[in-house]
């Protein structure tokens, strides 16, 4: 359920507002991830004026945000590069979003993935593809940061 999904992210301390809480949906495979965006009350109007919405492309995002995190939020994931996005069509009002791995992880590297994504609309039909976007683990804060030195200021020029 979407709105468990989101409770989960404010848990991890990242909070979206309404027009960003477009997933209705999250279904989390061993290899896959598979979504249900709709955009909020009041943002479907004027969706014809946009190629990608804003907020439906955030919503495929965080699919991939679910399926790095096995379904939940707690290790947040910053994205960090695309190899290329295929417009196809624009995007519909309701969308559903398939994210698989791209590739293997790399030796050495846990913390990069890289995933495809694939956005269609009611039907089935692709309108948008998202080619090996790439997405890094935020490592945790230390838990007993070394205290900052002080500077100097320059306050004792003679």
């Amino acid at each position: 359920d979407g709105s468990e999904y989101y409770r989960r992210f404010a848990q991890a301390g990242i909070v979206y507002g309404p027009a960003f809480r477009t997933m209705q949906k999250l279904q989390v495979g061993a290899s896959f991830a598979l979504s249900t965006l709709s955009l909020a009350d009041g943002q479907g109007e004027g969706v014809e004026d946009f190629i990608l919405h804003p907020s439906l492309v955030d919503g495929a995002l965080q699919t991939v945000a679910g399926m790095a995190g096995g379904g939940e939020a707690s290790v947040p994931y910053l994205p960090f590069a695309i190899d290329e996005i295929e417009i196809l069509h624009p995007l519909s009002r309701t969308c559903h979003v398939h994210v698989e791995e791209a590739e293997p992880r790399a030796a050495g590297r846990a913390d990069v993935r890289k995933f495809n994504i694939r956005i269609a609309n009611e039907r089935g039909l692709v309108l948008v593809a998202l080619n090996k976007f790439c997405v890094r683990a935020l490592p945790p804060a230390p838990k007993n940061p070394p205290p900052c030195p002080e500077r100097d200021t320059g306050a004792n020029l003679a």
